[in-house]
């Protein structure tokens, strides 16, 4: 029970704090776009007395879309999972009403982290003590981007499966560490990283393997596929491609490639031509920035987290889930993508300098406030 409380303390005052941005941004910061196709009313109808700005802000940019698919279906949204909207549309009883829809849209991400959170506590507390348990959720609430954790996205519900999956996998209940993959995957297609991280964790558990361990092995692979091939049978049927839900990336315009794979040293390259040519006052040099500094800070923390033997299937899958972005020819999207990868946190708690804190969170939770501003007044972030 203390656990829980203070889990939920910190949650509670991380969640009421972001609020403090969003109203400071809507009086003092102007639209980033004269087009407001970023925002949930431009698409539907939202009845007055919900339609405020401290709520509907977190349907911005891929809200919007996941909004959408759960209301009135795919259209061409392929890159986008179902999981999230199919949830948005069971728990709102098949969309009985806009405002069930749209309140349990809200609901759900900040349900999913708190819960997620408090798993991850109990993970983290099969391996280290208190204060880094608590040190690494602290780091992890307080990186710049933290708050798509409470936007209509994947985040907070990406974070829930994956860890439940570590945790029951650690308590070895594999049944239903496959069917939380299965749906793992089905919320976003790095998901697929699930894969070999619990085939690891399975082999960790019960080396040597058996003849008797096959068909656990298969279990292990083939459910958590399940997910995936029906979505790509669905991406046929509608759009003629099993896999457009990658093919669909091309169309953001955003430098990423849906078909070859792009080294990261070249990407990066393409980012010293962007910060070298757009003007550093643009908030597009910004954004240009964080990203860079996202993949470089990602990379060495992972690399601290294998040194500081954080455990390996926890790294398979965090690599897997941030790398394969960064192999996609841009780095757009990845200060959001790093959030699931918890090694990242759990290293940043094993660096035992109070200087280090002191400065991550005087750096962060300063940029987090910022970042927060403009997602709110239509600048896309990540």
């Amino acid at each position: 029970m203390k656990s829980f409380l203070k889990v939920l303390k910190y949650f509670l005052i991380w969640r009421i704090t972001l609020f403090i941005p969003v109203i400071v941004a809507g009086v003092t910061m102007g639209y980033g776009t004269s087009y407001p196709f970023f925002e949930l009313n431009y698409y539907q109808r939202v009845p007055d007395f919900l339609n405020k700005p401290f709520l509907t802000v977190w349907f911005n940019f891929d809200g919007v879309h996941y909004m959408n698919i759960a209301t009135r279906g795919y259209i061409d949204e392929a890159r986008f999972f179902p999981l999230l909207p199919l949830l948005i549309k069971t728990l709102s009883l098949g969309n009985l009403n806009f405002v069930l829809t749209y309140l349990v849209s809200l609901l759900i991400p900040s349900s999913a982290l708190l819960i997620a959170l408090l798993l991850l506590h109990k993970l983290l507390k099969l391996d280290y003590d208190s204060k880094d348990a608590k040190n690494t959720l602290l780091y992890m609430l307080s990186f710049p981007t933290a708050f798509f954790f409470a936007a209509v996205y994947t985040e907070s519900l990406f974070l829930l499966l994956s860890i439940a999956c570590f945790y029951l996998a650690r308590t070895k209940q594999w049944l239903v560490v496959s069917l939380l993959a299965m749906l793992l995957v089905s919320t976003r297609f790095v998901g697929v990283f699930i894969i070999p991280a619990i085939l690891y964790e399975y082999y960790l558990q019960n080396k040597p393997l058996r003849i008797k361990n096959s068909l656990k092995l298969l279990e292990l692979v083939s459910i958590p596929l399940i997910g995936l091939i029906a979505y790509s049978i669905y991406n046929y049927q509608k759009w003629g491609s099993l896999i457009s839900f990658l093919t669909y990336h091309s169309e953001l315009n955003n430098g990423r490639s849906s078909t070859s794979l792009i080294l990261p040293i070249q990407t990066i390259y393409r980012y010293f031509k962007i910060l070298t040519t757009i003007p550093y006052y643009k908030v597009e040099w910004g954004i240009a920035f964080l990203e860079i500094s996202t993949f470089i800070f990602g990379t060495v923390l992972l690399f601290i987290a294998w040194r500081k033997k954080v455990r390996t299937s926890y790294l398979i899958f965090s690599v897997g889930a941030f790398m394969m972005p960064a192999f996609s020819g841009t780095f757009s999207g990845l200060p959001r993508y790093l959030l699931v990868a918890f090694p990242i946190f759990i290293a940043l708690s094993l660096i035992k300098s109070k200087y280090l804190k002191i400065f991550y969170f005087a750096i962060s939770i300063p940029l987090m406030f910022l970042l927060l501003m403009l997602f709110t007044r239509g600048y896309y972030i990540s």
